[in-house]
């Protein structure tokens, strides 16, 4: 819900529906509730992949089953998000984006001929003329994560995180908030129009595939 006020260049109710998003993530609300419409199991999930199958529907040429992902022709790139939102954010807003991720994958290396698959994994976005008051935003992240990069192991943010940190955590589970918060102070955040360009790399750069996040997506773009 912060993004309506960040659109309506609205900082306090971008902060007011910000510091929601804390308290529901802190005590497991969530004003998008599981499953059904306007879920982020439905927003972020289902609709990408029902999107993966129509695209793989139509994508039929004939190929040998056993042509490499890399050199079957179609790509399907999936914007997905780099987890730095939490606690800000419910998890779920991001275990949908993993699941939606995993299920793109599968339905993508299992398609006949096989389609290759990216999943871009942005920042926090920001564009000063759409969205003029997230540039300001940016600036702030940028300024906090270099005052965090210098202080180094010794930034509060990280030995928090390290301290907080599951050494029994698995694969695909989420670590905890304070790590979230962590990444957000190290990645930084990324202009929606160098999004755009890293999208149109990745499709012509047969050597793309998978998970994509800020950092893979400047090297491609000659960073």
């Amino acid at each position: 819900k912060y993004k309506k006020p960040l659109k309506d260049q609205n900082p306090l109710g971008a902060v007011i529906e910000g510091m929601k998003g804390v308290v529901d993530g802190l005590i497991g609300g969530n004003p998008l509730e599981t499953g059904g419409p306007g879920s982020y199991e439905n927003l972020n999930r289902d609709s990408a992949v029902t999107v993966c199958k129509a695209f793989i529907s139509t994508s039929s040429a004939p190929s040998p089953p056993t042509t490499p992902i890399s050199q079957a022709g179609s790509t399907f790139v999936y914007v997905s998000a780099e987890d730095v939102f939490r606690p800000a954010i419910p998890r779920r807003y991001i275990t949908t984006k993993r699941e939606a991720e995993r299920v793109i994958q599968k339905l993508c290396s299992e398609a006949t001929p096989p389609i290759r698959s990216v999943m871009i994994r942005p920042s926090f976005i920001y564009h000063p003329h759409f969205r003029p008051i997230s540039s300001p935003i940016a600036a702030f992240i940028s300024a906090a994560g270099g005052i965090h990069q210098t202080l180094g192991f010794l930034s509060p943010v990280s030995m928090l995180a390290n301290l907080t940190q599951s050494p029994s955590r698995g694969e695909d589970d989420l670590d905890n908030p304070i790590a979230s918060v962590n990444r957000a102070l190290s990645i930084p955040p990324i202009h929606v129009d160098h999004i755009g360009e890293a999208i149109c790399v990745a499709i012509e750069h047969d050597g793309a595939s998978g998970p994509l996040d800020v950092w893979a997506m400047r090297r491609l773009l000659g960073w």
